[in-house]
C-alpha cells in the first residue's frame, strides 16, 4: 500500500475510534445516570401485597389473578385474552412531568401470545380525549417469556401532552404461564435541572462525530460521497422525529387505503337476507379459523422496522460502491464494515436524547442486518477493482 493511502487510511480510522469511544461513554452515562428526582409523591398506593384485597383505583383480574403469601400470582387462563391483570387509572395524569414504575417480577414457563407483545409484562401507556391509546410513546417497564427468578423493573415514562388518563398494567393477558409480583409502586417525579446540560453536552458531541466522518472522508468529493452523506442524514432525521408523527401518518395512509379499497356497499334487500346463511348453521368442518387481526399500530410498526432494513441495506451497498469508486483496495473493507457498525450504533444511542423514543437493541440488529444485506449484494455485482487513489 502507498505511503499516501496508508495516511489517508489513517484519518478515518483515528476519527472512528474516537467516535466509537464517544458513543460508548455516551450509552454508558445514559444507562446509569438518573435525569429524575427521587421519592416524589405516590401516583396510586403502593403494592406490597400483605392483604388479600387491593386497595382503589387498583383492580384485579377476576380470574386468575390472586394474591399469596405476599405475592400476586398472575395465571395465564386459556391464553386469549383472560389471563391474570392488575390495572389502575389515573385521571389528570398532565399534573405530574413523569412517573417513575417500580416492581419484582418473577416468572416460570411463560410462553408468548399471538403477538410479540404478547407476554408477561407492565407497563404504563396513555390514552387521549378520544379514548385511545397510544403504544408508539415508550410505555414499557418491564417484559418477560421463559422462566425468571425475581427481577427488578424500573422506569421513568414523561407524561405527553396528549395524555387525558394513564393506565398502570401488569399481567399475563394472552402470555401462557405463570408469573408473580410485588412490591409495586408509582410515583411522580420531575426533571433534574442539570440533567438538560448533560443532554446539550453529549448531543453536541454526537453531531460533532456524525461531523468528523463527513471531513475525514471528504464525502463532498464526488457524487458517490454525497449520496452517501445525504442518506445517512436522512436516517437521522428519521430517528429524531418523534414515534407519533410516524404513527399518525401512517394510521392516516391506512385509513385511506382501507376507504379506496372497500367503498360503502349498501345494505342487502329483505328478500336477500333470508337467504343468507349465518356463520353459526355451517358444519364444524366448514368453518375457517380466522386468522388474529393486524392493528394498524402494529402494521406501522412492523413497516417502520421494513423501513430501517431497506434504508441501511442501500447504505451498506451505497458506501461500498462509494470506497470502491475512490480506488480503495481491501484494506478499505473492514473500514467501512466498521463505520457502519458504528454509525447503527449511534442512530439507536442518539435516541437517549429524546423522550419520545427509546433505544431498542432489536433495531440495531435489524439495522446491522440490512447493511451486511447491501454489502453483500453490492460486493457480488461490483467486482473490486484496485484504481489509483484520487488526489
Amino acid at each position: 500500500m502507498a505511503v499516501g493511502q496508508n495516511l489517508t487510511m489513517t484519518r478515518p480510522l483515528a476519527a472512528l475510534l474516537v467516535c466509537a469511544l464517544f458513543l460508548a461513554a455516551m450509552a454508558t452515562f445514559f444507562l446509569t445516570y438518573d435525569a429524575y428526582t427521587d421519592g416524589g409523591p405516590e401516583v396510586v398506593p403502593p403494592l406490597e401485597f400483605s392483604t388479600s384485597t387491593v386497595p382503589q383505583p387498583w383492580q384485579l383480574a377476576p380470574r386468575f389473578a390472586e394474591i399469596r403469601n405476599g405475592e400476586l400470582q398472575l395465571d395465564s387462563g386459556s391464553g386469549k385474552r383472560d389471563g391474570g391483570t392488575l390495572h389502575a387509572e389515573v385521571e389528570a395524569p398532565k399534573r405530574f412531568e413523569a412517573m417513575r414504575v417500580r416492581a419484582r417480577m418473577q416468572t416460570a414457563q411463560l410462553v408468548v401470545g399471538e403477538y410479540g407483545w404478547d407476554t408477561t409484562r407492565l407497563i404504563l401507556f396513555f390514552t387521549d380525549s378520544q379514548g385511545k391509546a397510544h403504544w408508539e410513546h415508550p410505555h414499557s417497564v418491564c417484559n418477560f417469556s421463559g422462566t425468571h427468578a425475581w427481577t427488578r423493573c424500573e422506569a421513568v415514562i414523561v407524561v405527553p401532552d396528549f395524555a387525558v388518563r394513564a393506565h398502570i398494567f401488569a399481567g399475563n393477558a394472552s402470555a401462557r404461564g405463570r408469573a408473580w409480583l410485588d412490591d409495586l409502586s408509582v410515583t411522580a417525579c420531575q426533571r433534574k435541572a442539570e440533567a438538560w446540560r448533560w443532554t446539550a453536552f453529549f448531543a453536541i458531541g454526537w453531531s460533532a462525530c456524525l461531523l468528523l466522518g463527513f471531513v475525514t472522508l471528504r464525502l463532498w468529493r464526488g457524487f458517490e460521497g454525497t449520496g452517501v452523506a445525504l442518506l445517512a442524514a436522512a436516517i437521522v432525521l428519521g430517528v429524531m422525529v418523534p414515534e407519533e408523527v410516524f404513527t399518525s401518518t401512517g394510521e392516516r395512509v391506512i385509513d385511506t387505503w382501507k376507504a379506496w379499497r372497500s367503498p360503502a356497499v349498501p345494505a342487502p334487500a329483505a328478500a336477500d337476507v333470508t337467504h343468507t346463511e349465518s356463520p353459526a348453521s355451517k358444519a364444524p368442518s366448514e368453518a375457517k379459523k380466522e386468522p388474529p387481526a393486524i392493528s394498524p399500530t402494529e402494521a406501522i410498526r412492523g413497516f417502520k422496522k421494513f423501513g430501517h432494513a431497506v434504508l441501511f441495506s442501500i447504505l451498506g451497498g451505497v458506501s461500498l460502491w462509494a470506497r470502491r469508486r475512490r480506488g480503495i483496495e481491501e484494506a478499505g473493507v473492514p473500514f467501512t464494515i466498521a463505520a457502519l457498525f458504528v454509525f447503527a450504533a449511534a442512530t439507536e444511542i442518539a435516541q437517549f436524547l429524546t423522550t419520545t423514543r427509546s433505544p431498542l437493541l432489536s433495531d440495531f440488529v435489524i439495522d446491522i442486518g440490512g447493511a451486511a444485506i447491501g454489502y453483500v449484494v453490492m460486493w457480488a455485482l461490483l467486482p473490486l477493482r484496485a484504481r489509483a487513489m484520487r488526489p
